[in-house]
């Protein structure tokens, strides 16, 4: 699997990543993933960087093979895969200004944020919040 190329978070919570760990031990992995297929067998993160995380220390913790994770395999051209990074990263609470401000840039060299669907999501995302 390929790192999500556009939007990456720059610091990762271990507390946070062991908390879903234990969750997912005992309750399972219940949203999967979601990433796109890009080439020669190997897919990108969309959607998921947490539980990946999450679920990778679980490999670990048990001294596992790693093998996998569930996901959801979407076919999306890179244009989309930023707007939904963007998107799911609105609706984030802890990711820093600059974070946020990397996707705004990554969608901008896009040429996405240029367009008028993008800013009105980013309108109506402000709106109910």
């Amino acid at each position: 699997m390929i790192p999500k190329s556009h939007i990456r978070v720059q610091s990762i919570d271990e507390k946070a990543i062991a908390k879903l760990a234990e969750s997912i031990l005992s309750a399972g992995l219940l949203v999967r993933i979601i990433v796109r297929p890009v080439s020669n067998g190997r897919y990108e993160l969309v959607d998921g960087e947490r539980r990946l995380h999450a679920f990778e220390s679980l490999y670990e913790k048990e001294g596992r093979k790693w093998i996998g994770i569930p996901a959801i395999v979407e076919e999306m051209m890179p244009k989309e895969a930023v707007r939904r990074q963007v998107v799911i990263n609105e609706n984030r609470q802890d990711l820093t200004p600059f974070e946020k401000a990397k996707g705004y840039k990554l969608a901008w060299d896009t040429g996405y944020f240029k367009s008028d669907e993008f800013v009105n999501t980013l309108t109506e995302y402000h709106k109910r919040h």
